[in-house]
C-alpha cells in the first residue's frame, strides 16, 4: 500500500489532444459570404449590361423611326444619331474645335462616307436618294455592332 500511496499518477493515461481543425469542410459563414460576392458581381454586370445595351436599343428603335422622313431630313437626323451615340458611348467631343477628332471617329468607326455630301445637306440642292438610302443602312449596321 505505501507503493500506491507514494505515486498517485501512475494509473493516468497521458493527456490525447484533438485532431487540429481543417479548411474544409468550410463553416456555414463563409458559404454566406461566397454566396453574396457572387451575387454582388452579377448584379454589377447585368445593370452595367442593360444599361450599355438600353443605348443600343434605344439608338436603334430611334434610328428605324427615320425611315419615313424625307431624304434631307433623314440624313440630318441620322447623323445627329451618330453624334449622340459618340458622345455617350465613346466621349467624343463634337463642338466646332473638335472635327479632326469627328473625322477620325468616322474612320475608325468605318462611317466615313456617310456625310461625303454635307455641303449639299445645307445647300439648296438636292440630296441624292440613293445615297442617303446607303448612309441609312450603313448607320443602322453600325448600330447593331455597338457594343
Amino acid at each position: 500500500m505505501v507503493n500506491q500511496a507514494a505515486d498517485p499518477l501512475k494509473d493516468l493515461k497521458d493527456i490525447q489532444l484533438p485532431i487540429e481543425p481543417g479548411l474544409w469542410p468550410l463553416a456555414p459563414g463563409w458559404w454566406l459570404l461566397m454566396l453574396a460576392a457572387i451575387v454582388s458581381i452579377a448584379l454589377v454586370v447585368y445593370f452595367y449590361l442593360k444599361r450599355k445595351n438600353s443605348l443600343k436599343t434605344h439608338a436603334y428603335k430611334e434610328w428605324q423611326g427615320y425611315v419615313d422622313l424625307p431624304a434631307r431630313d433623314q440624313l440630318i437626323k441620322t447623323r445627329g444619331l451618330i453624334r449622340r451615340i459618340a458622345q455617350q458611348q465613346f466621349s467624343i467631343s463634337v463642338g466646332d474645335n473638335s472635327q479632326q477628332k469627328w473625322q477620325q471617329f468616322l474612320l475608325d468607326q468605318q462611317l466615313d462616307s456617310i456625310f461625303e455630301q454635307q455641303q449639299n445637306l445645307w445647300s439648296k440642292q438636292s440630296v441624292n436618294a440613293e445615297y442617303v438610302a446607303d448612309c441609312y443602312q450603313k448607320t443602322g449596321q453600325w448600330i447593331r455592332r455597338l457594343k
